[in-house]
């Protein structure tokens, strides 16, 4: 059995043959790139690219051109650590929570985002319920949510090195071309933070700021002790504050004097009248001092002239007489009202003189309160000035510690100017999408539809055995073709 020789006559003999599976499979592959590429939502593409320093920091102090001690020749490895920290959870987790990307939905849903819904629901319900069967169905809470947001976000995002350069590109894709510019841009700006908090020393403006909240707070308590001390104290000056409780003893001496001339001429009186009372019980009026009052004097004019009237009256009657019995009787009479109207005048100064005691014994403890006051006053000066010594202190030490805290910072601002990261270029919004490339997709699909068809249809022929040409006949049978009829 000699073997075939394929000619072109029998390729294209093949490809007439199945002209049907290559029509077929390459309309069919044609159909479904177009498919993919008119379903696939438009993506924006977005870039950024930050150039890196090889130079160290302090090499600007040295001069162009010249090394600085502890710099450090630029290294690839530098490249990938900008990376690193260009996709590090601290700077993607605050672009999440800037923008709220873990709340992020699609704005006005295109019938191409419906169709896609369509098609995924079944495959999601699928999943689900596979999921709910094998007790691996789990809601998801905000934090978990929020964290598969940031991996999202850090899968996203693309950074690779620039060939033959110091140059990082930075990608991200997104279907809002608006908001792919915001984010990126965004995203560098806090790379370039990260970039400074890791490169830069801060150590000395952290332990600045720190030891500066520590004081303030320490001096906020004293300033505050210090004020309800002498608020409570009524402290102005201590000099001026003696001299004031000395002249309030002086005065309250003199009052108290007076009120003690007072006590002692009205207890002298009383006792004058009460002993006056003793010796004479008969007399209705112990004291002059007591015909001063009206009512009393009324009252013992008008007794004298009864007893006039009545020794009048017992010269003309007899004491039996009606007259004289009832000129006797107003007598009584009177002399019980001056009686008590003299009582109720020694009840009035005796009740005079117990309001002179007790306002001696007010006058005597305000004195004693006033000479306890004057006896702490050396006391209270030394607290006074202690509490404030030590708020000075704290003030100066606060002081001291600002202008070393301000120093810091100009010294970190100097620093940050020296950064080895800047940007060149930040991303501007596109006006085209990134893909689908409809062209690229077409002139695939035109040429690998006929390669993938021809390949099939060349597999099956391969693989068929049956004879369909003299030829083969010949070759599988071994048999001498004498003649043949073609197919009718």
């Amino acid at each position: 059995m000699s073997p075939i020789r394929n000619s072109a006559r029998d390729f294209l003999y093949v490809i007439f043959k199945r002209k049907r599976v290559i029509l077929w499979i390459s309309g069919s592959f044609f159909a479904f790139v177009m498919f993919f590429t008119v379903m696939k939502t438009p993506q924006y593409s977005v870039s950024t690219k930050v150039y890196i320093q090889a130079s160290d920091y302090n090499e600007s102090l040295f001069g162009e051109g010249r090394i600085s001690p502890g710099s450090t020749p630029f290294a690839p490895e530098r490249l990938n650590t900008e990376i690193e920290i260009v996709k590090s959870w601290p700077v993607c987790e605050k672009i999440t929570s800037l923008y709220r990307l873990q709340d992020r939905q699609i704005e006005n849903p295109t019938f191409r985002d419906d169709i896609k819904d369509f098609i995924k629901w079944p495959i999601k319900q699928t999943i689900s319920l596979i999921k709910t069967i094998l007790g691996l169905s789990t809601l998801k809470n905000d934090e978990e949510v929020f964290h598969d947001t940031v991996l999202d976000l850090q899968e996203s995002l693309e950074a690779t090195p620039v060939p033959f350069s110091k140059v990082i590109e930075i990608v991200y894709e997104d279907r809002d071309p608006l908001m792919a510019t915001k984010i990126l841009n965004s995203l560098t700006d806090e790379y370039l933070k990260q970039h400074l908090q890791i490169n830069i020393n801060q150590a000395k403006s952290s332990f600045y700021k720190d030891q500066i909240n520590a004081v303030n707070e320490k001096l906020s308590i004293m300033e505050q002790q210090f004020s309800k001390y002498k608020s409570d104290e009524e402290l102005i000056s201590f000099d001026d504050q003696e001299r004031g409780v000395l002249q309030s003893i002086s005065s309250y001496n003199n009052a108290l004097t007076d009120v003690r001339k007072e006590i002692i001429s009205q207890r002298n009186k009383l006792e004058k009248i009460n002993s006056y009372r003793r010796q004479n019980p008969d007399k209705l009026i112990p004291s002059k001092e007591l015909t001063e009052d009206a009512l009393i004097s009324q009252l013992n004019t008008e007794l004298v002239n009864l007893k006039l009237k009545l020794s009048d009256l017992q010269q003309k009657y007899t004491d039996e007489s009606r007259t004289v019995i009832e000129t006797k009787s107003q007598i009584t009479d009177y002399e019980i009202q001056i009686r008590e109207q003299v009582n109720k005048q020694l009840e009035l100064e005796a009740a005079s003189l117990d309001k002179l005691v007790a306002e001696e014994n007010a006058l005597e403890s305000t004195i004693s309160g006033l000479r306890a006051a004057l006896l702490s006053l050396p006391k209270k000066e030394i607290t006074y000035k202690t509490m404030e010594e030590n708020v000075s202190q704290e003030r100066s030490l606060q002081l001291s510690l600002r202008e070393k805290y301000e120093e810091s910072l100009v010294q970190e601002a100097s620093d940050s100017r020296a950064s080895l990261a800047k940007v060149i270029e930040y991303a501007t919004v596109p006006t085209k999408p990134s893909s689908p490339t409809t062209l690229l997709n077409l002139i695939i699909a035109l040429f690998l539809g006929p390669v993938i068809s021809l390949s099939v249809v060349l597999a099956q022929e391969y693989f068929d055995h049956t004879i369909n040409t003299p030829e083969d006949s010949a070759h599988y049978l071994n048999l001498q073709v004498l003649g043949s009829i073609d197919k009718v």
